[in-house]
């Protein structure tokens, strides 16, 4: 292995050691945070000066990263909602 980790008093590669990405630990509504926010970095750290070619692309993430924005909207009001009913009972 490239790289070996130190637990339980003993260096071991991943596998031995039963240590999980963290984007294997998280469930669906992690994995569209963690989309979102890549797609919001490539749209906000994007050239200033962008060339015909590849304005295309640019809007197409620029379209995916709303598509997920109104999905973490949705997700932070039902929590919000969630959290709200619990201080209420």
């Amino acid at each position: 292995m490239g790289v070996l980790y130190f637990r339980r008093g003993y260096f071991a590669c991943r596998h031995c050691q039963k240590i999980a990405y963290q984007s294997q630990s998280g469930d669906a509504k992690d994995r569209i945070v963690w989309k979102y926010h890549t797609l919001h970095d490539k749209v906000c750290n994007w050239k200033l000066k962008r060339s015909a070619r590849f304005q295309r692309l640019f809007n197409k993430y620029l379209e995916v990263a709303n598509t997920y924005e109104t999905f973490l909207e949705a997700a932070f009001l039902l929590i919000a909602g969630a959290d709200d009913y619990r201080a209420k009972t």
